[in-house]
């Protein structure tokens, strides 16, 4: 696991915990267990991508810049990936005051906090990864190169809708956990989240 990482936004490098960081990954309670094993695929580099797709398949080669779909050209450099990000992004600064813009170094981190910056960012990459995953493995249902990007925002949309309606939930999760000082409670709480 590399200990280091450039920050964008400092041209500096700083030090990753990235123990602390794989178990938040594992153990955040406010996502669904999809999205958790999504960023640990990322963040570990476990990910099925084009580049371990394109050992048995000619569809490990992105559609549009003909180029093997690493992650990080499937998340992050594709140019309708990129496309995707602009249009999240322009909605993410109208919808929130505070809303930063994505990063794909950013991604460890984004179970760090329970935000809105964060669902949303996930609920985008969630919709980015089952529009990859459709172009790579399924022969009936395979997505139109023409509305990539108006699909993929589509089920951002959806995606971030179902999230918000459990946000209610799961700071009243959060909250019990936080105040909980009863080990036994404690336990029963997360023990009753991981089901």
């Amino acid at each position: 696991q590399p200990t280091t990482t450039d920050c964008r936004r400092t041209n500096t490098r700083k030090k990753i915990p990235w123990t602390k960081r794989l178990n938040k990954i594992k153990s955040a309670p406010f996502v669904q267990p999809k999205y958790r094993q999504l960023l640990y695929w990322i963040t570990t580099g476990t990910l099925m991508s084009g580049t371990k797709i394109f050992n048995y398949s000619h569809r490990g080669t992105c559609p549009f810049c003909s180029v093997t779909a690493s992650t990080r050209h499937m998340f992050s450099e594709c140019d309708r990936t990129a496309e995707c990000w602009a249009v999240i992004d322009d909605i993410g600064y109208k919808q929130w005051p505070n809303y930063q813009r994505f990063h794909y170094n950013d991604i460890p981190g984004l179970l760090d906090s329970y935000s809105s910056n964060s669902l949303f960012h996930i609920s985008a990459l969630w919709a980015i990864w089952t529009q990859w995953c459709r172009y790579f493995h399924d022969n009936d249902n395979r997505p139109n190169l023409d509305l990539w990007v108006v699909e993929i925002i589509n089920k951002a949309r959806d995606e971030t809708r179902t999230r918000l309606t459990e946000a209610s939930a799961a700071l009243q999760w959060l909250e019990l956990i936080t105040e909980s000082t009863d080990p036994e409670k404690e336990r029963l709480l997360t023990y009753s989240q991981k089901i």
